[in-house]
C-alpha cells in the first residue's frame, strides 16, 4: 500500500487544467511587479480570476509581461524597452488606467476591475504543453451586463 492508500490514482481519468478559448467575465485579482525567479528580468504580473457563472468561474488565468529595470540582468535593447513599455501602456489602457495615472498606478488601483477577457489556448515551446494565453482584455463597466461569452470585443494584446 502506497501513499494513498486504496485510491486506484493509477487508472483516474487525466483532466486539462485548461480553459478553453473564448471570452470570459473576470476580474483582477492580483496586479504586482516582481523579478523572475532566476531574478533576470522583471515583470508585471496579473491574475485575473473568472467571475462568470459556470464551470469555469473561479479559475484563475496569469498574464506576465515585462518590465524594462536597471537591475535586471537579462540586458534589452532601446527597441525591445520601448515594446515592453507599449505593451504595458496597452494593457493598463484596457483596463481603464487614465494615461495621467499610469506612472502613479498601484496593484490596489487595478485589483477588483470588472473584464472581459479572451484567452486562447497556445503551445509552449519550451515545455511543448498547451497552456492559456490571454487574448486580450476590456474593462467593463458596471453598466454592462452578463455573458460575454457569446459577444465580441477587441482589447489589447488582441
Amino acid at each position: 500500500m502506497g501513499l494513498f492508500g486504496d485510491l486506484d490514482v493509477q487508472n483516474a481519468k487525466e483532466v486539462s487544467f485548461l480553459i478553453p478559448e473564448g471570452n470570459y467575465e473576470a476580474i483582477v485579482s492580483n496586479f504586482e511587479v516582481k523579478p523572475t525567479k532566476d531574478g533576470s528580468k522583471t515583470g508585471l504580473n496579473i491574475t485575473y480570476s473568472i467571475t462568470e457563472e459556470g464551470k469555469y468561474k473561479g479559475r484563475t488565468i496569469l498574464e506576465w509581461q515585462r518590465v524594462p529595470q536597471p537591475s535586471d540582468t537579462d540586458i534589452q535593447t532601446d527597441e525591445e524597452k520601448e515594446t515592453s513599455v507599449g505593451y504595458l501602456k496597452k494593457r493598463l489602457l484596457s483596463l481603464g488606467v487614465p494615461e495621467d495615472e499610469m506612472n502613479t498606478v498601484e496593484g490596489k488601483d487595478v485589483i477588483g476591475t470588472k473584464v472581459a477577457l479572451g484567452v486562447a489556448v497556445k503551445l509552449n515551446n519550451k515545455t511543448k504543453e498547451e497552456q492559456n494565453q490571454v487574448r486580450s482584455v476590456k474593462k467593463l463597466d458596471s453598466l454592462q451586463t452578463s455573458n460575454v461569452s457569446t459577444g465580441t470585443f477587441g482589447g489589447a494584446f488582441r
